[in-house]
């Protein structure tokens, strides 16, 4: 039996869906389906992967080929209520119940992994492809959002141990490399900084305020949607689908809210930056669902295709993942919780109607000290 040992950093707080409850942490269940993916994928054209996938009984004889098992301290759990002023961004909108507020957890001492394999040639691809691993994925609730993500601190094979600390130089490096041909946007917070997890605050506040500009705005700032701005200005234009939304929930309750529609081509845009389940008016107590209207290849979620990261006291936004095809002029339900209104059906933009890097170089240009590393 061959082994590896990796300490991990933990560079930002991790959100667990069990946080509550006792014994909530980071499991090697939580690791192990993702890095057989990713290791999959980097090895799918070398001989190692076809010797580990001879046995015909197994779907995918990888994930049999290694164990981990992990070790760590108790976590250190930092308290939300739903009074913070970025609590919402970890999805504590709507929960009532205290218990079930969500809680970020942060390990002070790092995590320490301990993998195992017959195959001296699996050890030897995980060493090269673990630190790539980690810098791209990240764990828990809202990763797309730079949560629970861990990187190496150091690996120990056969007694002696290597140390895999990045500046900052190097990761955006690693970051260009791993994501070429993909649009990479830094923002350096200036000013007074610490480590401590507790103040990570700043940072997500940041990571919040420019994701909500991108897709649906500020109103109370006065912000307005970049997304909504960039379909207005294709030809001919396209409105977005809040107006739409509006106009069923004044129907359902009788209130009047403030409708700004420029055009009378409605589309369901902000489905391409992630599909939302539903729209809450929490003080109307209306919630209008979102359904897709295809039964057969029924799209339930999307995530954003957007990932942000976090590195010392930068932020990087990505433009990591692809939209899928079946997103692209689909049709949804949209259906209010009061019987007596009727739902609405819109479509989605079309594939040419949307350009995922034009939208984003368009969108950031003017945001301050935002600067295109890639």
């Amino acid at each position: 039996m061959y082994k590896i040992n990796i300490k991990l950093k933990q560079i930002s707080p991790l959100i667990h869906f069990q946080s509550h409850q006792e014994g909530a942490t980071l499991r090697a269940t939580d690791i192990k389906p993702k890095l057989d993916r990713y290791l999959s994928e980097v090895l799918k054209n070398q001989d190692l992967y076809s010797k580990l996938h001879k046995r015909k009984d197994q779907s995918d004889s990888l994930s049999y080929s290694y164990k981990i098992k992990i070790k760590h301290s108790e976590p250190r759990s930092i308290e939300l209520s739903k009074q913070n002023s970025y609590s919402c961004f970890f999805g504590n909108t709507g929960v009532h119940d205290v218990d079930r507020l969500k809680q970020l957890l942060f390990y002070p001492s790092g995590i320490e992994l301990v993998l195992s394999s017959d195959y001296v040639e699996l050890i030897q691809a995980i060493i090269l492809h673990i630190e790539n691993f980690f810098i791209k994925t990240h764990f828990g609730n809202r990763t797309s959002k730079g949560f629970g993500y861990f990187l190496i601190h150091s690996i120990q094979t056969d007694g002696l141990e290597r140390k895999m600390q990045l500046t900052t130089g190097e990761f955006e490096q690693k970051l260009k490399l791993l994501y070429q041909g993909i649009l990479i946007f830094k923002k350096e917070i200036y000013g007074k900084w610490t480590s401590d997890p507790a103040k990570y605050e700043t940072l997500f506040k940041e990571i919040d305020k420019l994701n909500k500009t991108l897709k649906a705005g500020m109103a109370s700032l006065k912000v307005e949607s970049k997304l909504r701005q960039y379909f207005l200005s294709r030809i001919p234009p396209i409105e977005w689908e809040k107006p739409m939304i509006q106009k069923m929930v004044m129907e359902s309750s009788g209130t009047t809210l403030k409708v700004h529609q420029q055009v009378s081509n409605i589309k369901f845009v902000r489905a391409l930056l992630g599909l939302p389940g539903q729209f809450e008016y929490d003080k109307l107590k209306k919630t209008v669902s979102v359904s897709h209207m295809d039964e057969q290849e029924k799209i339930e979620r999307f995530r954003s295709p957007i990932d942000f990261k976090i590195y010392g006291n930068c932020i990087y936004l990505i433009a990591a993942h692809t939209i899928p095809e079946k997103l692209y002029h689909a049709t949804f339900k949209f259906k209010i919780n009061d019987v007596r209104i009727a739902s609405k059906n819109l479509k989605t933009p079309s594939k040419d109607e949307f350009n995922l890097p034009e939208f984003l170089i368009k969108a950031m240009n003017n945001e301050k000290h935002w600067t295109r590393i890639n």
